[in-house]
């Protein structure tokens, strides 16, 4: 049997814990006419045992986590020498070993609260005051948060944080806290107890102390500048690409949040649903009907499917009593609106004015949202540029869009649009809009060997960087974001 003269087949049946595989020859007509081999390969799962009914983690969440407590374990102790080397240099630690023990047994929620009061500290209880900011020195939010658990910590630590704003009033976080403390109340970052300081708070507390003490310290502005740095220093955040757009070659998936992705769905869903009335057989929605779901789903509410009110797609539509719906066939119960208009429209955002704006004034606010990490950014543009008071713009800052990308790009999409807009199902529209087909992507190249998964299923896969050298082929194509799936 010669390696490379017999042609054949391979089969592949892929699970999550086995492959199994079979080699057919084939004839000069390309048929299968005999068998050459067959096997299978298992291997452990790569996911935690089944939890709630549910599959469990991917194995690699715990070993992510124990790597970035490390990562940040790290981060801290470089952060914490390099502070610690800069006081000793500017004079503000003693220089004596029994000294520095002395100090640290010192209240330093006092010494805070003495520093904002302007009483003249002296070197090393202005050392002492600093290092305890470096210690405690708050949570700086990049307003991207993940779902399920996180989610609802994320909820309670934004409550938390806005309780404790509340209270603050225009004292600083270090009077706050020490008079907290000597009420023998909590100080530390507990869920529920509205105490969850974000990074501002503290750098105002540096500034402010600064300005207050700076007259009694021969400490330059130079100095300042870098305790400063030291202190509040931050990494910026490693940006995460998303895929390749399914049509459009070179253009990255867009944005699940932005107001064309939120239509396409919509559009989409709605151009597919087909009602069956009893007596009259199925078909496609009246342009009244399609007008009306697409009203009520464009402005941020669900539909329900199923036939019991309220806000049920047959009530919406006036239609009559076992009116039925295709996609609920399945188990479906609702159509779900523009989940970034359903957010930003709340009174304690936007309200309705969010409504009454053009399209194109909501794509320019979401786009900012989307990319903006900083809080602060966002407030300072929401009061200038938005015309939202203090309140609505602190709100907005920590505010949650959709999360993850589309299959496809903003310029795919906004070739298809209007094709569903008159009212085209996808794969009509896709065509129509120019494109060879809406999801037959086949490859017929052959190769003499398998070729890493991220040359043929390029659509599929993330992170891609074209400049990658060649020998590195999972930077140059990619990998899959979650392999089990």
């Amino acid at each position: 049997m010669s390696e490379s003269k017999i042609p054949y087949r391979l089969g592949l049946d892929v699970g999550a814990t086995s492959v199994g595989w079979a080699a057919l020859a084939l004839d000069a007509n390309g048929d299968p006419c005999g068998l050459l081999g067959l096997g299978s390969r298992i291997f452990p799962d790569g996911r935690a045992p089944e939890t709630r009914g549910g599959p469990g983690a991917s194995l690699a969440v715990g070993r992510r986590l124990a790597r970035g407590q490390r990562r940040r374990r790290r981060r801290y102790l470089r952060r914490r020498a390099a502070l610690l080397s800069a006081l000793a240099d500017y004079g503000l630690t003693p220089g004596k070993a029994k000294a520095r023990k002395k100090l640290a047994r010192r209240d330093p929620y006092a010494l805070r609260k003495r520093a904002l009061a302007g009483d003249p500290l002296t070197a090393p209880e202005l050392g002492r005051a600093l290092f305890h900011l470096n210690q405690r020195r708050g949570f700086k939010s990049n307003r991207k948060t993940g779902g399920g658990e996180d989610k609802k910590k994320a909820t309670q630590a934004r409550l938390d944080r806005e309780g404790l704003s509340r209270a603050l009033g225009d004292r600083p976080l270090g009077e706050f806290l020490a008079d907290r403390r000597e009420q023998r109340k909590p100080v530390r970052a507990r869920p529920g107890q509205e105490l969850y300081p974000e990074r501002a708070m503290y750098v105002d507390e540096f500034d402010l102390i600064k300005t207050r003490q700076a007259e009694h310290h021969k400490i330059t502005p130079a100095q300042w500048d870098a305790l400063r740095e030291i202190i509040f220093h931050q990494r910026p955040l490693k940006e995460v690409k998303p895929g390749w757009c399914a049509l459009e070659e070179g253009e990255r998936r867009a944005p699940r949040a932005h107001p064309d992705a939120q239509e396409f769905r919509i559009l989409e869903e709605v151009n597919n649903l087909r009602v069956t009335i009893p007596g009259e057989g199925e078909r496609r929605l009246t342009d009244d009907e399609r007008r009306r779901a697409l009203g009520r789903l464009l402005d941020g509410v669900d539909i329900g499917l199923q036939p019991k009110p309220p806000k049920q797609l047959p009530q919406y539509l006036k239609l009559p009593e076992g009116a039925a719906f295709n996609l609920a066939r399945g188990g479906r119960k609702e159509l779900k609106g523009d989940g970034t208009t359903a957010r930003l429209k709340k009174a304690e955002l936007f309200g309705e004015e969010w409504l009454k704006r053009d399209t194109d004034a909501r794509a320019a606010i979401v786009e900012f949202l989307i990319d903006a990490e900083d809080p602060e950014d966002v407030r300072k543009k929401a009061e200038r540029d938005w015309g939202m008071s203090e309140e609505q713009a602190q709100r907005l800052a920590m505010a949650e869009l959709p999360a993850g990308y589309v299959r496809m790009s903003l310029k795919a999409i906004r070739k298809i649009l209007p094709h569903l807009r008159e009212g085209l199902r996808y794969d009509e529209a896709v065509v129509a809009a120019g494109y060879p087909h809406h999801s037959d992507f086949r490859n017929a190249e052959a190769h003499d060997r398998l070729p890493y998964y991220g040359v043929v299923l390029d659509r599929d896969v993330v992170g891609a960087d074209p400049q990658a050298p060649e020998t590195d082929e999972v930077k140059r194509w990619g990998r899959f974001p979650n392999p089990t799936v």
